[in-house]
């Protein structure tokens, strides 16, 4: 996890966010890491390691993790 101003970079093997609160600042860095790095933007994040991100429209975000729950629920016999 890094930090640069108000955005956080999370990196882990070949997948990485760079979220913050201005599209513009992240759009700048994604140009600036472009120099350096071979990247790929795919747009909205959606899913991230098995882990659900969810926009909410009054600004919030949910995170969910249905599919292990599912899982613990079938290893538990429970499902």
């Amino acid at each position: 996890v890094f930090y640069r101003g108000r955005m956080i970079y999370v990196l882990y093997t070949d997948d990485s966010i760079l979220a913050g609160p201005d599209k513009d600042e992240i759009m700048q860095t994604v140009e600036e890491m472009k120099t350096k790095l071979n990247i790929t933007i795919e747009g909205t994040l959606t899913d991230f390691l098995g882990v659900n991100i969810d926009r909410r429209s009054d600004g919030t975000i949910k995170l969910s993790q249905p599919k292990l729950i599912d899982q613990i629920l079938h290893d538990l016999r429970l499902d």
